[in-house]
């Protein structure tokens, strides 16, 4: 009998500016492609960018139009 997988669910990030901090960009983009396989059913496409306020890298998702 094999195990159901379970979906990667990243590890509780330090919150900053209300969103989670990353502490560099490829950190940032290795979590935004791994849940975008997740959700990949979702239609979703999420973006990183650097934060002027924390120093941080955060993400932030749009619906794709294409």
């Amino acid at each position: 009998m094999t195990r159901a997988k379970k979906p990667f669910v990243p590890a509780s990030r330090e919150k900053s500016c209300g969103k989670n901090r990353y502490t560099s960009r490829t950190e940032a983009e290795k979590i935004a492609h791994e849940q975008e396989l997740i959700f990949a059913n979702k239609d979703l496409h999420l973006e990183v960018y650097f934060c002027a306020n924390c120093g941080g890298w955060h993400l932030t998702s749009r619906k794709n139009t294409a």
